[in-house]
């Protein structure tokens, strides 16, 4: 059974072919990169806030 990703990530179109995504989020491995994973959700969350 995957994991269920319910945070920015999920809400972002380019969630397939993001390198970030894949280390912050990969299955069975040591995540890396979760520091400017998180940055780059802080970014789009802002993105969508202010179109919204």
């Amino acid at each position: 059974m995957g994991k269920e990703i319910n945070d920015e990530c999920s809400k972002c179109g380019k969630i397939l072919e993001c390198e970030l995504f894949r280390q912050g989020h990969g299955l069975r491995q040591e995540r890396e990169n979760v520091a400017k994973m998180i940055e780059c959700q802080m970014k789009h969350r802002k993105e969508r806030e202010k179109n919204d």
